[in-house]
């Protein structure tokens, strides 16, 4: 699959082979799946939607627990953000639990840095490369994640 960034002025558009699949408005927040196929409706929600998702859930309870969530409200109050040494927990987290990572978006100082896509979300060295990619540029960046979760109950 091959996935492509744009940004045109405050909004950012990711396209997965040629297809428009999410698009974030970097000044609120506010952010639109698609193609909900891209993502699945564990991994994907309305910014509007006030109710967890099982998706929120699951991450809180067996991913994020004893982390700090470093979204001050900056960004929608459903995007947990980590610092370097926190993501890395998640990352291993994602990795033990057999999940995966379909991007890795970075903000510094509440400010939007930049996104990388996965484009094996299911491949530990994928994501834990991308993830020192970032790490090797020496920016205290917030660390935030779009998950792929296989369905929690059949």
């Amino acid at each position: 699959m091959a996935y492509y960034k744009e940004l045109k002025g405050d909004e950012l558009y990711l396209y997965m082979n040629g297809k428009l699949i999410y698009k974030r408005w970097l000044k609120t927040g506010q952010s639109k799946v698609f193609d909900v196929m891209a993502y699945d409706k564990y991994t994907a929600m309305s910014i509007g939607n006030p109710e967890r998702t099982a998706a929120e859930i699951f991450l809180d309870e067996n991913v994020f627990y004893g982390l700090t969530n470093l979204n001050t409200g900056f960004d929608s109050p459903t995007i947990k953000y980590f610092s370097a040494d926190d993501f890395r927990i998640v990352l291993q987290r994602v990795e033990k639990l057999g999940l995966g990572i379909y991007g890795i978006e970075p903000w510094e100082n509440g400010t939007f840095y930049d996104v990388l896509t996965c484009n094996s979300p299911l491949n530990p060295q994928r994501y834990n490369a991308i993830f020192e990619k970032f790490l090797k540029r020496g920016k205290d960046l917030q660390y935030a994640a779009s998950y792929y979760i296989p369905e929690l109950t059949k």
